[in-house]
């Protein structure tokens, strides 16, 4: 069976563990994986999201204070 991978830089699903497109396998993902699956799916970015929309106001206005 061979195993799909995904490039978190571009997205491709590819079937090889280097992408053609950014010719690196510095960002390739095992879909097989499940860490890895979560990732490709947006995991990270959602539930940052969630969390960031979560916040009470005092803290964003105290974060844009730092920025």
């Amino acid at each position: 069976m061979m195993n799909k991978f995904k490039c978190h830089n571009c997205g491709l699903e590819v079937e090889i563990r280097s992408c053609p497109v950014c010719e690196t396998s510095a960002h390739i993902l095992d879909l097989n994986n499940p860490m890895d699956a979560f990732i490709a799916d947006g995991g990270f970015d959602k539930a940052l999201t969630k969390i960031c929309d979560s916040l009470p106001e005092s803290v964003m206005e105290s974060l844009k204070e730092v920025t």
